[in-house]
């Protein structure tokens, strides 16, 4: 085995394997900065509203209907109800201008929020850093 080209390809693979890496925390950054954008957004524009439970879907999770502006909606909840039953009123918060965006509680994305930005934004400047560490070395 050519043990020179073996040493080259790998180098080259090396290098690749960073600017992927860099690429990969880019894109937690990205998500991070999308699901912040749409957390704010939705609490600027959240209006209240009563919902009743009108069935579940798959994985126990409440079908609800409510009415705006005298026009009825019915819609999946992306989270659990605690002791929710058919026929229940709960509370809920919808988009403004977006009826059928409807949340109860916390968006659990929400709450990832704050670490995807932060491991997003370590990671890119870890990574851009090591690439231009190594790049310089050249």
């Amino acid at each position: 085995m050519d043990w020179e080209l073996y040493y080259k390809m790998t180098g080259k693979l090396r290098g690749f394997k960073s600017i992927l890496i860099c690429v990969s925390f880019v894109l937690v950054l990205a998500m991070g900065i999308v699901f912040k954008y749409s957390e704010i957004d939705f609490k600027n524009n959240a209006v209240k509203a009563s919902a009743e439970v009108i069935g579940f879907a798959e994985k126990d999770l409440p079908v609800i209907s409510y009415a705006v502006d005298g026009k009825e909606y019915k819609v999946r909840l992306n989270g659990q109800v605690p002791n929710a039953q058919v026929g229940s009123k709960i509370e809920v918060q919808y988009h403004k201008k977006n009826p059928t965006n409807v949340e109860c509680g916390e968006n659990p994305l929400y709450k990832l929020t704050k670490w995807m930005l932060i491991i997003g934004g370590i990671g890119t400047v870890v990574a851009i850093y090591l690439i231009y560490k190594r790049l310089a070395s050249r």
